[in-house]
């Protein structure tokens, strides 16, 4: 999967604020074009595309090492 263009996973592209931090201010109910108050720099996009990024690798469940069994 090829990140988003706003928010790859490490951070927010172009800032060294974590994609992370701005998809839980998203699902905490901050709208994504107020991101940018708390944030400057931080577009309404890129805000949407962090929270889309962290439901897209939550919705793979428990983030438990997984053993493989051969």
């Amino acid at each position: 999967m090829q990140a988003a263009a706003g928010a790859a996973p490490e951070g927010i592209q172009g800032t060294r604020i974590p994609a992370s931090d701005v998809a839980a201010l998203v699902r905490d109910g901050i709208p994504p074009d107020q991101i940018g108050e708390f944030y400057p720099g931080v577009t309404a996009e890129a805000a949407r595309d962090a929270a889309d990024f962290s439901e897209y690798v939550d919705s793979y469940g428990s983030s438990e090492p997984r053993q493989v069994v051969a």
